[in-house]
């Protein structure tokens, strides 16, 4: 795939259509927040049981939020999501360049998110094990509690542009971010719990 075009789709990602959002400033700003209120706000005391869970150090458990909050939306990096319509500059770009797949009806680009990130952190041996990956994509998956719908297919080889951009986008993520990789939760019901009112 050539990099011009994997570079302009990148910037045509949008999270927020009405009033437009680009995808990256949005995983950026959630991220950076959720570091703020874990450090000085309101979910204090949530790292404090957070370190309690993992035993993890303060600053480790705020890279680990960080890089949560930041890929909660990696989902919508997808031709089901950018393609449906809602940011019309956006579905012009990626029909003009044969960039698009049949549309789902009801995709839920959460669903789809989580499927992608355990499929991204395995294939790049993120997180010690396949009950946390699991986990960690459970937190994804719900941020959007109560919602119906579908995720969608995933590419099983990883070879074409969506999925190149998507590993691409949570590489610079995981790099920014730096979360530990390797930890064994005392209580993983509970340490889900608490991160998912983080990402909430």
């Amino acid at each position: 795939m050539e990099t011009n075009i994997l570079s302009q789709l990148e910037s045509i990602l949008w999270a927020k259509s009405d009033p437009y959002k680009p995808l990256r400033n949005h995983l950026l700003e959630t991220g950076f927040v959720a570091q703020i209120l874990i450090t000085k706000g309101c979910f204090v005391p949530l790292k404090i049981q957070l370190m309690y869970q993992t035993g993890l150090s303060s600053n480790e458990i705020i890279q680990l939020v960080g890089y949560l909050a930041a890929v909660h939306d990696l989902g919508k990096a997808s031709p089901f999501f950018i393609g449906n319509g809602a940011y019309p500059p956006a579905k012009k770009f990626i029909d003009q360049h044969k960039l698009h797949c049949l549309p789902i009806p009801h995709f839920r680009h959460e669903k789809y998110g989580a499927a992608l990130l355990r499929q991204i952190w395995k294939n790049k041996k993120r997180f010690s094990s396949s009950a946390l990956r699991r986990s960690l994509s459970y937190i994804i998956e719900n941020h959007h509690q109560g919602k119906i719908g579908v995720g969608g297919p995933l590419l099983p080889n990883r070879k074409d542009c969506w999925s190149i951009l998507q590993d691409n986008i949570e590489e610079k993520l995981w790099q920014l971010f730096q979360p530990p990789s390797s930890f064994v939760p005392q209580n993983m019901d509970a340490f889900c719990m608490l991160l998912l009112g983080i990402v909430v």
